[in-house]
């Protein structure tokens, strides 16, 4: 007795989909059926399962069968809904079989139903991480859901920038949905985290201060304050003018306090 004979007829497209085996791709849109074409796929692959082993594996290979199961979908409602639909249909095969052996094969695959993973797409790839499949990852990370995620950045947001007294305070808090908008979408950004995994360059303040006047003084034709050297040849009119003086203290400098440093900072400014 096949098992869709008490469920309703599926139409030629969900036919296909529910005997189909191996890896396909479907596309449906909502009330199209995908509960319905999920379970009865199930149904049929348990029934081919039923035909190609002895009644006694059945209770070795049936909870070994489901657990590599997973059926996956958006929402809890609809993995709840999905479970309630899956164990109602186990309930009316069990009660409309009339053969002994096959009554006893649904029961084994109703007692062992619990083994089969029906969940969100996000909750099975949280199981995924939990279990360490992700090196980068560590196994006691929290998965917040999208509320969850909004309520720590807004709380976050308060506590760091309006909780805070300064200046700007006010400032903030006048425009504290557009900046949390903001965070949120920063936060969020798969090309954000991206760039985040990029190795980091190990730097200093003393490195970053001597990196940033370097480009300055080359910008200003200065790079010679990084050689050691300063040319202080000119006419005697010249040497009588301002700019003058001042590359002969720049000079001087040089030679009590050494090429511009982070340590010569205080000196050459």
């Amino acid at each position: 007795m096949s098992p869709q004979l008490n469920a309703k007829s599926p139409n030629s497209e969900q036919l296909i989909a529910i005997n189909h085996l191996g890896g396909k791709i479907l596309s449906a849109g909502a009330g199209s059926g995908k509960t319905f074409v999920l379970i009865e796929h199930m149904i049929t692959w348990l029934d081919k399962l039923r035909l190609y082993t002895t009644p006694s594996d059945w209770p070795q290979v049936i909870p070994f069968q489901l657990q590599k199961v997973v059926l996956m979908t958006f929402t809890k409602k609809a993995a709840g809904e999905m479970s309630i639909r899956m164990m109602k249909k186990l309930d009316n095969l069990c009660d409309t079989f009339q053969d002994e052996k096959s009554g006893e094969f649904w029961e084994i695959v109703r007692q062992y139903l619990s083994m089969m993973n029906i969940t969100t797409i996000s909750s099975f790839c949280h199981q995924l991480i939990g279990l360490g499949y992700f090196e980068e990852v560590g196994s006691d990370v929290q998965i917040l859901t999208n509320v969850e995620f909004k309520n720590k950045i807004s709380n976050l947001f308060n506590l760091w920038f309006v909780s805070k007294s300064h200046n700007l305070s006010q400032v903030f808090k006048a425009n504290s949905s557009a900046l949390i908008n903001a965070m949120i979408e920063i936060y969020t950004s798969p090309e954000l985290r991206l760039l985040w995994k990029a190795p980091l360059i190990k730097t200093s303040p003393e490195r970053e201060l001597e990196e940033y006047v370097a480009k300055m003084f080359d910008q200003l034709n200065l790079g010679v304050l990084f050689d050691g050297s300063l040319d202080l040849t000119a006419d005697v009119k010249e040497r009588e003018k301002g700019w003058f003086s001042l590359l002969q203290s720049f000079d001087q400098i040089i030679v009590t306090s050494g090429v511009f440093s982070a340590e010569s900072f205080k000196s050459y400014a």
